[in-house]
């Protein structure tokens, strides 16, 4: 990444997917080389890839596997960490999993449960972390502080036609 500065550990590419158009992949790069590549075509080999900035991903626990919070901030007294996000069943996961789809969390609200965990037919609702959020001393509307430990870090995808 000649053009952007980047050293070549702080990027990670997952799996190539092949489309009849062409071929896609998500590139894991820091934010502010996101934002240069954002701007045109990334030359990769003899190919010249579209580049988008994906959206942030929503926090997802994998103990209770509701979104809205992290399994370290749980308060969810099922552990459902062993499940297969395909069918619901304990002990395999969805990479080899031929089953059915069947998301146990629609199946315990008594919804429509013949899809996998999290698919967009997945209807289950956010749910907060047990930890209060004390505001005492904030100016309003601040929201929360963080503290930076490393440079953040942005999935873009890379698509050549």
């Amino acid at each position: 990444m000649r053009a952007t500065g980047c050293s070549a550990d702080v990027i990670r590419v997952g799996e190539i997917r092949q489309f009849y158009t062409g071929g896609a992949t998500v590139v894991r790069v820091p934010v502010t080389v996101a934002k240069m590549l954002a701007k045109g075509r990334l030359l990769v080999g003899w190919v010249s890839a579209q580049v988008k900035v994906l959206p942030r991903k929503p926090l997802k626990c994998y103990r209770c596997l509701e979104s809205g919070h992290v399994s370290a901030q749980c308060a969810c007294e099922t552990d459902r960490s062993r499940l297969c996000y395909r069918c619901g069943q304990p002990d395999h996961i969805a990479r080899v999993c031929s089953a059915t789809p069947h998301c146990p969390l629609c199946a315990e609200r008594g919804k429509a449960a013949d899809h996998k965990i999290g698919s967009q037919n997945c209807s289950p609702p956010t749910t907060r972390s047990r930890k209060a959020k004390s505001t005492a001393g904030r100016a309003p509307n601040s929201g929360p502080v963080r503290p930076v430990t490393r440079e953040p870090v942005e999935a873009m995808e890379t698509v050549a036609q």
